[in-house]
């Protein structure tokens, strides 16, 4: 099977090849490989210098087509992307002619395009959206989201459509959990945490981009609020961009800085290592669908706290461990932790169900949901020792 993915998933020019800095989104691509006889993944390629911990792809039959990246705020940037659109639709138009399968991955820039044309086209009939952003509306939202959601809702595209919401409700809406780790990795994941205790201090861990959307400040204003009530803490931000140097000086002012480290940008087996040795995550985004590291730390027994976004609030309540917090305050993150703290019994309840969950999250269980959502549930399974040694 000739399978096309379309995303806006960042790349950059390296020696070997292009690579990523999302080491997760790679394994998802490497694992869809796994089922197809030669993919082929338009996305965006960034000039420049690649970034530290950004990785290739392990599978040989993984071809990059790459398209002009375009984004950002402003009426300068969205008018930059409407200028891309029609080259975004010709680039799209010739590998649809190719494909015997696409898989659209939105919302995204290259997304509105692709939905265009697979409206007006037959072909490829085999056909999959995969929406991984929060499926109900919320404030303030790219207008584009909603027109995408939109459209996708009304089915325009006659594609089934993943979500990460565990009862999206349509009949072609389905879920598809957001996968991060083959079943390799959660085993040994659970091996190595196997005997983790609770432990002084307190390790908590935020890890993502450092931006005014995935929400380090307010994990530093949760580790304040913690200093307050006496519960010795240190938060680890594992991460990297544009509010560095403005954490580290909220770290000065809230009188916690030697309680915060900044470990940059992890490669994938040293942000393993945090998730080892933390007790809780920190996941405080203004906007998710389910986030790949919720799964990846819940793996490794670390208790999942989060913004009452997206799928998080379902997800955490499916699997009965961590907590989802509506808007609010710090000190509402604060109560949590410090109840956990003194009760070690339950912390680790909920880190053993938290490891408990990570198989729904497995490249495996993700490839089963691939051959149902493409209709080709007549490919072989695909052996574990392939898997683990395509995917991260």
């Amino acid at each position: 099977m000739r399978l096309l993915v379309v995303s806006n998933m960042e790349h950059y020019s390296g020696p070997d090849g292009p690579v990523s800095p999302w080491a997760s989104a790679v394994g998802e691509i490497d694992a869809l490989a796994t089922i197809s006889s030669e993919l082929r993944h338009v996305c965006a390629l960034h000039p420049g210098t690649p970034p530290k911990g950004a990785v290739r792809y392990q599978s040989s039959s993984v071809r990059v087509v790459p398209v002009r990246p375009e984004g950002g705020r402003g009426w300068r940037a969205k008018a930059r992307v409407a200028a891309a659109l029609p080259e975004y639709a010709r680039e799209i138009g010739v590998q649809l002619d190719w494909a015997e399968a696409v898989q659209v991955r939105s919302p995204a820039n290259t997304a509105l395009p692709a939905l265009a044309l697979l409206a007006l086209r037959r072909r490829p009939v085999r056909r999959w959206i995969k929406y991984a952003g929060e499926w109900q509306a919320r404030p303030g939202e790219p207008l584009t989201y909603r027109l995408q959601r939109e459209l996708l809702r009304w089915n325009v595209a006659r594609a089934k459509v993943g979500v990460c919401e565990p009862e999206p409700g349509d009949e072609h809406l389905f879920w598809v959990p957001n996968p991060s780790l083959s079943q390799d990795q959660i085993d040994q994941a659970e091996l190595q945490t196997r005997e983790k205790r609770l432990s002084r201090p307190m390790e908590l861990l935020f890890a993502g981009r450092l931006d005014e959307f995935k929400g380090a400040d307010r994990a530093i204003d949760v580790l304040a609020q913690l200093k307050v009530r006496g519960i010795h803490c240190v938060l680890r931000i594992a991460g990297a961009g544009s509010q560095l140097e403005t954490l580290r000086r909220r770290a000065v002012e809230m009188d916690v800085s030697s309680r915060v480290i900044f470990h940059g940008w992890l490669d994938r087996g040293s942000l393993h290592r945090l998730y080892s040795r933390a007790h809780v995550i920190l996941a405080p985004s203004a906007t998710e669908g389910w986030p790949k590291v919720l799964s990846e730390a819940m793996a490794h027994r670390v208790v999942p706290l989060a913004a009452a976004v997206g799928a998080i609030p379902s997800t955490l309540a499916r699997a009965q461990t961590g907590k989802a917090f509506p808007a609010g305050g710090a000190g509402l993150w604060a109560d949590e932790i410090a109840d956990l703290a003194r009760d070690h019994a339950e912390w680790r309840r909920q880190a053993d169900r938290a490891q408990a969950t990570a198989p729904t999250f497995s490249y495996e269980r993700y490839l089963d949901s691939a051959r149902r959502m493409l209709g080709c549930s007549d490919l072989a399974e695909t052996p574990s020792r392939t898997l683990a040694q395509e995917v991260r």
